[in-house]
């Protein structure tokens, strides 16, 4: 089962940084890969080599933005309890 799609921006910011830093260091700079993860885990302030993986395996969309359907149906009820009253 597939990671799921973090819903906050800053979030998937974070994700996208940690990603493209994996990529600089373990393809362009040829880092061993257990050095690599040690290493992002120094420089995200992660505590455990999990989170990198789990981080790494996530499949974050560029410039996609999530819109999570309950809060969509949470202000077109707003709206509508406007236009009755």
């Amino acid at each position: 089962m597939p990671n799921p799609i973090p819903k906050q921006e800053v979030t998937r910011r974070k994700y996208r940084s940690i990603q493209n830093r994996f990529k600089e260091l373990y393809n362009v700079k040829r880092v061993r890969y257990d050095d690599v993860i040690a290493q992002l885990m120094e420089e995200y302030f992660i505590m455990h080599p999990d989170t990198i993986s789990k981080i790494l395996n996530t499949e974050v969309p560029e410039g996609e933005v999530y819109v999570d359907p309950n809060q969509m149906k949470m202000f077109s009820d707003e709206d509508e309890k406007r236009v009755s009253t």
